[in-house]
């Protein structure tokens, strides 16, 4: 089985024991084995539950508004790898 031709974690994640053995459990799944499709489906819960649970609530601004007033709510952008490494090698002193 050749492997997705669109990976948006990188080639880590590709490669790593847990994705070979998710895709392992995925492929046996799929031909029909019962114990796999139970492996498959309890760790697609599991997944799901930790990801619920993981998630907490942070509180950045409490204001109250008043009539007129308006709240612009926005996300912060994450510095692509490029330039965080920039930016570790500016902290060093390297320049470039």
């Amino acid at each position: 089985m050749a492997p997705p031709a669109r990976n948006p974690y990188g080639l880590r994640s590709l490669y790593s024991p847990r994705a070979a053995f998710q895709r392992k459990v995925a492929r046996e799944s799929r031909r029909g084995s019962q114990i796999w499709l139970a492996l498959a489906a309890s760790l697609y819960v599991v997944g799901r539950v930790r990801r619920a649970v993981s998630r907490q609530e942070e509180v950045a601004s409490l204001d109250l508004l008043r009539p007129g007033q308006k709240m612009v709510i926005t996300t912060i952008a994450r510095p692509s790898r490029r330039e965080r490494k920039r930016s570790q090698r500016a902290a060093r002193g390297g320049g470039g």
